[in-house]
């Protein structure tokens, strides 16, 4: 629970504010990038919280390539007819 909420403290600070001044919503996989990047144990996050959030972020990432696939081969069938 307290990782939960340092984790939350810094949330505004080091995810969504630089996403929001960069345009990272636009960039998911570059700012997915940047948010496991922090040095989250420095903040008072514990190792075990913080190893389970990157491979949270990692699944995320997967499952946008996964996503971008299948977009893509929508886009060959649309092509292909």
């Amino acid at each position: 629970m307290e990782c939960t909420e340092l984790l939350a403290d810094h949330w505004m600070n080091l995810a969504i504010r630089p996403a929001l001044e960069d345009s990272g919503v636009y960039k998911p996989l570059e700012t997915l990038q940047r948010i496991k990047d922090i040095n989250w144990e420095s903040l008072g996050l514990c190792s075990e919280c913080c190893q389970a959030k990157r491979e949270e972020w990692d699944e995320e990432a997967d499952a946008f390539w996964k996503k971008m696939q299948g977009w893509v081969n929508e886009g060959d069938d649309l092509f292909s007819q």
